[in-house]
């Protein structure tokens, strides 16, 4: 019998692939499946979040969601999860009286 082949190991190799194939299939399923934020959201009102930046007339200049330091979103993304509001999505040139610096 060759010395090399280990059951075992090619079990535990077996086990890591898949689950990091799971790992990767939840993520995208939990982002194809995350909610949009609407204007209308409790919390949104009381954060005065609004898709639009430029209808905010308390944004100062460059502060919109995309540049928020709790923006989830990849860089460029038209959208994004929030850590601010449950990871729903906002429009990354929206805003919010949340927003934070990123530096």
């Amino acid at each position: 019998m060759n010395e090399s082949f280990n059951p075992l190991r090619r079990t535990a190799l077996k086990s890591l692939v898949y689950g990091a194939l799971a790992t990767t299939v939840t993520a995208s399923r939990s982002e194809a499946q995350a909610v949009a934020l609407k204007e209308d959201d409790p919390t949104a009102k009381a954060l005065h979040y609004v898709e639009d930046v430029h209808r905010s007339k308390d944004a100062k200049p460059g502060s919109m969601c995309g540049t928020c330091a709790v923006y989830q979103g990849a860089k460029g993304s038209k959208e994004g999860p929030c850590a601010v509001f449950g990871g729903k999505l906002v429009k990354s040139g929206g805003w919010c009286s949340a927003w934070t610096n990123i530096s």
